[in-house]
């Protein structure tokens, strides 16, 4: 799968081939905060800087609910189409590290099924692994999902 493209098709994907999406986002504070507010995620560790200064990482860690949101926005962008209902399912979700404020994200995908869509039959899912890297290429997260994607021909 080469870089990802606006218009693809679920013909277009094969398994086991993977992208590195080509969007990069660098976490603000202002990211970090909006989200911790907009979502009633007041958590010290998110909010407090005087707080997160004692914690564990002696900094504001940002809240792992935005970078999943992150990690697949980033990860769809391109790859549907607008008459495609895109992210179905998302399981697996690990985060393995913490991110933090400045911290810049980017994602890679790749394909380990698809299969036809028993709901629609000019659509087909595809299973794909979302990685997303910090700025140092350590995997801070990563999760499973399940994409609806339009087909070239339609099934049947």
């Amino acid at each position: 799968m080469p870089d990802a493209a606006s218009g693809r098709y679920f013909e277009d994907f094969v398994i086991g081939s993977a992208c590195r999406h080509a969007i990069r986002k660098t976490i603000s504070e202002a990211d970090s905060l909006l989200f911790s507010t907009l979502t009633y995620g007041m958590e010290p560790l998110h909010v407090d800087q005087a707080y997160a200064e004692t914690a564990a990482y002696g900094m504001r860690a940002v809240n792992s609910i935005l970078l999943l949101g992150l990690a697949s926005g980033i990860g769809a962008a391109g790859l549907e189409r607008s008459f495609v209902s895109g992210a179905i399912a998302f399981s697996d979700v690990r985060f393995t590290r913490p991110v933090f404020i400045g911290d810049t994200i980017h994602v890679e995908s790749e394909v380990l099924d698809k299969h036809d869509d028993p709901a629609r039959a000019d659509a087909g899912l595809v299973e794909l692994e979302r990685r997303a890297y910090n700025q140092r290429n350590e995997v801070v997260a990563k999760f499973r999902c399940l994409q609806r994607l339009p087909r070239r021909y339609p099934a049947g």
